[in-house]
């Protein structure tokens, strides 16, 4: 299970920082501290939250925690994903 952990956050952390990257060069400077504010709330607020209830509802419903796992590190696939694919689709525009 540690593996696993460290396995999604190396992960995850491989694109987090690419956002505010982003944030930056895609939103007004004026507009940078609001938008900011509102993925962080997004991320770490609805983000956070659903991530533990996901967890835990798998747990309870098979008795494992790999499932829950699974479904944290599909989602933080799609979501490297997603920023791999906004960057290449404002490069190429």
């Amino acid at each position: 299970m540690a593996v696993i952990t460290l396995s999604i956050a190396w992960f995850t952390s491989c694109f987090t920082t690419n956002i505010w990257s982003i944030i930056t060069s895609s939103v007004r400077k004026e507009a940078v501290g609001a938008a900011s504010g509102i993925i962080n709330g997004i991320g770490a607020g609805v983000g956070g939250t659903t991530a533990g209830f996901v967890v835990e509802f798998l747990h309870g419903s098979t008795g494992s925690y790999l499932p829950g796992f699974v479904v944290i590190g599909i989602v933080a696939i799609v979501g490297g994903l997603s920023v791999y694919t906004y960057c290449r689709i404002k490069g190429a525009g």
